[in-house]
């Protein structure tokens, strides 16, 4: 459904008997009063009954020389539907379009119309609506899947190519339809719809890899996960993906991936705004499926998505998402590392392992801190607790096998000590960290 048709659909809710049937002669252009008019997000709907006119504003977007949208008009005197893009603040194309109008339905003043809704658009589109904020603090049930994602804001999942992000976003919103913990690490608080926009592969892929999953996971296919198949930029097709998302009834929006999402050019600021913009102005969950640079990617540290620093600073939450090395072809294992969270404290590391059987796949928990190839990624307090692990040190024996200095060292097992995490005791000359018995991480 386009986003004309979707505005249409909407355009005459008023009984057949309210309309005016057409006119005839020669009379004076009839003057309309005050519209009727109803605001869904950025999409307008006027209506005169009365005259039988109704008027729908969509695809709004502001240009160097005015308001763009699409403009779609039906009228008892029209015969059929009008729909054009317009520029709402250029005089000569609002007066070009009431004298096409005219020709086809005269007695009414087109111009006038015309005049009423650029004006009511404009000034809507200046108005600002603060509210008083209260202090009202959130409810403690603040996610749709734990630990992974914050309820009705947006999460990015940032990975190399080939590094099962895609499968990772999917398993997620499999376990969002069906209710069905995965791994015993994703833990949705709720059955919900999903929909999952894919620039990247194809229906036939992503129903077969969610049939494989949904077999290791050993339940049926959820019938509340819907796909569509993107190619243009997702800032371009917001508002009929915003009619969508309420017509399906849709929680969770998974966007396969972010830089052909963007369009053009998914570096630059401006491309990256915008999409994040549209998406804020949806009100479901969004899940980002994001790549990371090359270079990064070589790198043993912690990677940012690739692209303008505004996809990390406008998401609400990042999680970065890294290949174990494996020498079983049919084992993925991977590590999710938590980047930034705007909720509160950063989300200890996670480790799940797909196993890919001819029957299905299969989604195993592991320890990421266990392996030799995370270690870089893991925070300096992370990495100190890991090696505490193995038995108590010395400050300079922790510094070296973290390679950081020993001041560096000290002032991280002072603040696990102060946290109640560590202890410190004698041992020897020296004073030892470790953890107390039966202490856990």
């Amino acid at each position: 459904m386009t986003r004309a048709s979707h505005v249409a659909e909407k355009l005459f809710a008023e009984e057949t008997e309210n309309r005016v049937p057409p006119r005839t002669g020669k009379k004076a252009p009839v003057l309309p009063g005050r519209p009727d008019v109803q605001q869904n997000g950025q999409e307008y709907i006027f209506t005169w009954p009365q005259h039988g006119i109704g008027i729908g504003i969509a695809a709004l977007r502001e240009i160097n020389s005015g308001i763009e949208c699409e403009i779609t008009i039906e009228s008892s005197v029209l015969g059929n539907q009008h729909w054009s893009r317009i520029n709402l603040a250029s005089i000569s194309a609002r007066e070009s379009l009431s004298k096409k109008l005219l020709g086809r339905a005269g007695g009414v003043n087109w111009s006038h119309i015309l005049d009423v809704v650029a004006s009511y658009v404009a000034e809507a589109r200046r108005t600002l609506n603060p509210v008083k904020l209260t202090g009202q603090v959130l409810a403690e049930e603040r996610l749709l899947v734990d630990p992974l994602l914050p309820r009705g804001e947006s999460t990015v999942i940032c990975a190399d190519g080939g590094s099962g992000k895609s499968m990772l976003a999917l398993a997620v919103g499999i376990s969002v339809a069906s209710s069905h913990e995965v791994a015993g690490i994703f833990k949705p608080v709720e059955k919900c719809s999903v929909l999952y926009l894919d620039w990247e592969t194809t229906e036939r892929e992503t129903n077969s890899r969610m049939g494989q999953v949904c077999q290791g996971l050993k339940i049926q296919v959820p019938d509340n996960i819907h796909y569509l198949s993107m190619s243009r930029g997702l800032a371009d097709d917001i508002r009929t993906l915003q009619a969508e998302i309420e017509k399906l009834k849709i929680s969770l929006l998974i966007i396969d991936s972010i830089a052909p999402a963007c369009g053009a050019e998914p570096e630059s600021a401006d491309s990256v705004i915008r999409v994040m913009n549209s998406l804020k102005s949806l009100s479901c969950t969004k899940l980002i499926v994001a790549h990371v640079s090359k270079a990064s990617a070589d790198q043993n540290t912690p990677s940012r998505p690739y692209g303008s620093v505004f996809l990390w600073n406008l998401a609400r939450s990042v999680w970065e998402v890294k290949k174990a090395h494996n020498e079983e072809d049919d084992v993925l294992p991977l590590g999710l590392f938590h980047r930034k969270s705007n909720y509160g404290r950063l989300h200890a590391p996670i480790g799940i392992r797909f196993e890919f059987e001819p029957w299905g796949i299969s989604i195993e928990p592991h320890d990421p801190m266990k392996r030799e190839e995370f270690q870089g990624h893991l925070s300096l307090s992370r990495r100190i607790q890991t090696v505490l692990r193995e038995g108590s040190l010395t400050t300079n024996e922790v510094a070296e096998k973290v390679t950081c200095s020993p001041d560096s060292a000290g002032r991280i097992l002072r603040r696990l000590r102060e946290n109640g995490k560590i202890i410190n005791f004698p041992r020897g000359k020296d004073k030892a960290w470790g953890f107390p018995v039966n202490e856990n991480l």
